[in-house]
């Protein structure tokens, strides 16, 4: 499990959990990790990340 922080406006909460992102695979590769929650803030968003099985 990874968390991050993100500031923008391209994921939302409720919209984006389940997507896949690219961590440590390459931008052409297919995503290695899911978004499995998006807490929103005024300034910032927390962004929980489980690892794919492979």
């Amino acid at each position: 499990m990874l968390s991050g922080k993100y500031q923008g406006n391209l994921l939302k909460s409720a919209e984006n959990e389940g997507d896949g992102l690219c961590v440590d695979a390459e931008p052409e590769a297919d995503p290695d990790y899911e978004i499995v929650a998006i807490q929103e803030y005024s300034t910032h968003k927390n962004i929980s990340l489980k690892r794919r099985n492979k």
